[in-house]
């Protein structure tokens, strides 16, 4: 008997030994599955780096109120705790959690770090998506959007894969038509790449140039202060030349540049006449052939003439913009000359 009953509880001790180990591997394993299908935040900058250039990955840099942004919450609860997000994104990048919370404090480092993100990165406001490279290039940036951690997902990849085709496309610059090297300007600009932007525009001169480079070159110029100077009053002389008549507005295009040279500038009575030269030369001989195109040139003026106390031109002009402008304007032309 005495046997039966020890035989009966070394029995219970391994059928609750079992149970413990069971339950205990069950819950490592609920836990690795957990940590396998959710994202892998760091808090540290300098590890993302590390990461990033050993992974060959980008950075996503999370801007984050955790415990007062009602934005950041709903961020959080439908982007990134979305299956289909961090299905699609979670071996994508590297994923920094750059927080500034109110009622729980961080380590003194960690502020000092996020601190200097927020002003890197000029974030104004919360949550903001940065995506950048190993080297700390932005690639882009997002804020909330109500469209689910799917198609956020697909959003996010879609800007790194436009990423790569530029890559690729800078490194194929030197076999790129002048079309195709404007459109990557223009994706330079977007990035904020301004070497980039030097390389582009120095391989399209090289090649002649186009009107769009003959004018970014031309602005380049006058924003340098050289608009007499020899080589520019050239470059201005052969841009213009390739539109003589203005059919596609590249002397209105000039007379606009020239104009912003001068109105970054004081304005005064002094110098107002010399300021709108440009804008006034140009309507003597353009202004009849596309009126309709020029009303915002003519209240310019106006406003101008109005700011320097010259009421007689600033009514004129007015009333010239007036009866070029679309219907919809006149409106409120005609309070200003009022």
């Amino acid at each position: 008997m005495k046997k039966y009953i020890q035989a009966r509880w070394l029995s219970l001790w391994i059928t609750i030994l079992t149970v413990t180990l069971f339950s205990q591997n069950s819950g490592y394993a609920a836990a690795s599955l957990e940590r396998s299908h959710s994202i892998q935040w760091t808090t540290s900058y300098k590890e993302a780096l590390n990461l990033a250039r050993a992974e060959h990955k980008p950075i996503l840099l999370y801007f984050d109120g955790s415990d007062w942004c009602g934005w950041c919450m709903k961020m959080n609860k439908e982007i990134f705790a979305s299956s289909d997000f961090i299905k699609l994104t979670s071996n994508a990048f590297i994923f920094v959690n750059v927080d500034f919370p109110i009622y729980s404090e961080l380590p003194p480092a960690t502020i000092t770090q996020n601190e200097m993100l927020k002003s890197k990165y000029k974030i104004e406001g919360f949550p903001t998506l940065v995506i950048i490279d190993a080297d700390e290039n932005i690639i882009g940036k997002l804020n909330y959007q109500d469209i689910g951690g799917k198609a956020y997902a697909e959003l996010l990849l879609k800007m790194i894969a436009e990423q790569k085709q530029y890559q690729k496309a800078m490194t194929e610059l030197g076999s790129k038509n002048m079309h195709e090297m404007e459109a990557l300007y223009a994706t330079a600009q977007y990035l904020n790449k301004q070497k980039d932007q030097d390389t582009i525009l120095c391989t399209a001169l090289a090649k002649g140039g186009s009107i769009f480079f003959l004018k970014e070159q031309y602005r380049r110029e006058l924003a340098t202060g050289k608009m007499h100077t020899t080589a520019t009053m050239a470059l201005k002389a052969d841009l213009l030349q390739r539109d003589p008549d203005n059919k596609v507005f590249v002397h209105h295009d000039v007379a606009v540049l020239e104009f912003e040279v001068y109105a970054s500038r004081e304005i005064n009575g002094q110098n107002i006449d010399q300021a709108l030269q440009p804008l006034l030369a140009y309507l003597d001989r353009f202004g009849n052939m596309s009126p309709e195109k020029h009303w915002k040139m003519e209240i310019i003026i106006a406003q101008v003439y109005e700011n320097n106390n010259c009421k007689e031109q600033a009514i004129k002009y007015a009333r010239l913009a007036r009866s070029h402008a679309p219907p919809r304007a006149r409106g409120d032309i005609s309070r200003m000359i009022a």
